[in-house]
């Protein structure tokens, strides 16, 4: 295995376990909601934890502020008139970012945030829906002007 190959296969196992932490301080502040409704005791030992700050999950570990937003927008540059799928533009992403495709909590995360931007994109006028893939998933394209 070369340099390279090993600094992806870190990086990819680094993306894996920031997810697993992730999800699991999620699971205690679940535990400690529920601790602190069954209680009723409203100065519990166990802390409540506060919503996340803007730019504070996993994929803050990854991408820099707005490089995933500015990948998307690449991709769909790229694709033109053919319209490009949320999976699609996950695909490049990952290819972009040297992270293999098959990082499965990761590319969720991914796809959550390409699909919530490409909604908004949408809303704006900027993107319209394209026609459907060969696996029937949705496509979208920039909107042309006349």
């Amino acid at each position: 295995m070369d340099q390279d190959e090993a600094v992806c296969v870190l990086k990819a196992k680094r993306a894996d376990l920031m997810g697993e932490i992730a999800r699991l301080k999620d699971d205690v502040a679940a535990l400690d909601r529920a601790i602190v409704i069954l209680s009723g005791d409203t100065a519990s030992s166990a802390p409540v934890r506060r919503r996340r700050a803007a730019g504070s999950g996993v994929l803050a570990d990854i991408f820099g502020r707005n490089e995933l937003k500015t990948l998307v927008l690449k991709s769909v540059r790229e694709h033109g008139d053919d319209g490009v799928s949320v999976p699609a533009i996950a695909d490049e992403v990952l290819l972009a970012k040297e992270l293999p495709p098959d990082m499965s909590p990761v590319r969720k995360a991914i796809e959550s945030h390409i699909s919530a931007h490409l909604s908004s994109l949408k809303t704006k006028g900027i993107l319209t829906n394209g026609t459907q893939d060969v696996d029937g998933r949705s496509t979208y394209t920039l909107v042309r002007s006349p």
